[in-house]
């Protein structure tokens, strides 16, 4: 099996769990971290129960597909958003301007 096949069924996995899964407990948050794949991370932001801890370990990922969806999240944290005003991407500064109520 070649690393990249690898790679794509341990995505796959994941992906499973995250769609059929109906809670998301440690132990799936942990995978998702382990993953180091964004759009592993877009779908886990992608869930209204994403942990808040899930959240702030991904709040400096260099992607700004998943820092753009962290800034629209409604389990993001104020002081998450308030750092994101700052953000190199003006899409994520706007979003945690709207989330703040900042015009």
């Amino acid at each position: 099996m070649f690393i990249s096949e690898k790679y794509i069924l341990e995505s796959n996995g994941i992906t499973t769990k995250l769609r059929n899964s109906k809670k998301f407990t440690p132990d799936l948050e942990s995978e998702v971290m382990l993953s180091n794949n964004p759009n592993i991370f877009l779908l886990a932001l992608g869930r209204k129960d994403c942990p808040t801890s899930t959240i702030i370990n991904l709040m400096q990922c260099p992607d700004d597909r998943v820092r753009l969806k962290i800034a629209k999240h409604p389990n993001t944290p104020k002081s998450v958003l308030q750092r994101y005003l700052n953000d190199k991407n003006q899409k994520v500064v706007n979003a945690a301007k709207k989330r703040l109520k900042i015009k």
